[in-house]
């Protein structure tokens, strides 16, 4: 076989002579030293690059285990991808869930808060149309801040014709309860 020269050395060989050998990452020159003990450097002819032949049945071996591993990894993190968009799914769609019940509750809330008001206004009303002695006999019979709550809604002349008409004691209660609602209200 005729002699070639060996592209990294410059030596001649021939097709009979060792076309590879293993270098520690320790021994290798000109490249920087890798720390994975199973790190080895195939030192190739020419011919053994054309044909990808490679040095060592070792070297194959670790390369081989080393691809399994990335591949088992690669998988593993695909199936977690995978998980995951799965679980983004689920969330968004809850996300869209919990957004629709709380707009229904919401306008359930508004609406009981409007009928509520309408109804107080009503009653307010109601009792403002009545003549000051009825409508004093039926507010002595509720709850002092009941009480106060309508006469705070009502014209004042309305308001004062109702309590004139009250039992004296509870007509006491019922401005007192109305004073302190004005003096909580917060002041500049």
């Amino acid at each position: 076989a005729p002699a070639e020269a060996d592209a990294y050395t410059g030596a001649e060989h021939t097709d009979d002579d060792v076309h590879a050998e293993e270098v520690a990452p320790s021994e290798a020159k000109d490249e920087p030293h890798d720390e994975d003990p199973y790190a080895y450097r195939a030192v190739t002819r020419p011919r053994e690059a054309e044909t990808g032949q490679c040095a060592s049945p070792v070297l194959l071996s670790v390369i081989r285990e080393r691809e399994s591993e990335l591949e088992l990894r690669a998988g593993a993190v695909a199936d977690r991808e995978a998980e995951l968009a799965i679980i983004e799914k689920r969330v968004e769609e809850r996300i869209a869930q919990l957004a629709e019940a709380k707009a229904l509750l919401d306008e359930t809330v508004r609406g009981a808060e409007t009928a509520n008001a309408e109804d107080i206004d009503h009653l307010v009303r109601m009792y403002q149309s009545m003549k000051p002695k009825e409508a004093g006999t039926i507010f002595n019979t509720m709850e002092a801040s009941f009480a106060a709550g309508f006469l705070a809604a009502m014209r004042p002349d309305s308001a004062a014709l109702i309590l004139a008409n009250m039992d004296a004691d509870k007509a006491y209660a019922v401005s007192l309860i109305i004073a302190g609602r004005n003096a909580q209200t917060p002041r500049r």
